[in-house]
């Protein structure tokens, strides 16, 4: 029969253990939530993707607009995937810095 001492001591090592895998996983969780979070908000900040019939360009790639754009609260259109890349960085905009 082993000793007490060294089975208490594998019986703590085996809680710390399972401890610090619950703080890793709570932590896993809440990074993925405040992600989800983020999402969210960047969806909130763009309008509905409308289609351009003029000659706007995009002042962040400097291409031409014609569909797939959105609108932000201080009117300047972007494209979709421009403004969305830009956001995640900055959340101005990247014409008038109005926080978005």
């Amino acid at each position: 029969m082993p000793e007490p001492i060294i089975i208490f001591a594998v019986s703590t090592f085996t809680l710390s253990a399972i401890g610090t895998g619950i703080k890793i996983i709570r932590d896993i969780i809440k990074r993925r939530q405040s992600r989800r979070d983020a999402d969210l908000e960047m969806k909130r900040k763009l309008l509905p993707i409308k289609v351009f019939e003029n000659d706007e360009e995009c002042s962040i790639c400097l291409e031409l607009i014609d569909d797939n754009c959105c609108t932000l609260k201080c009117s300047h259109n972007f494209h979709k995937e421009c403004i969305t890349e830009w956001l995640e960085r900055k959340s101005v905009c990247p014409n008038c810095r109005t926080d978005i």
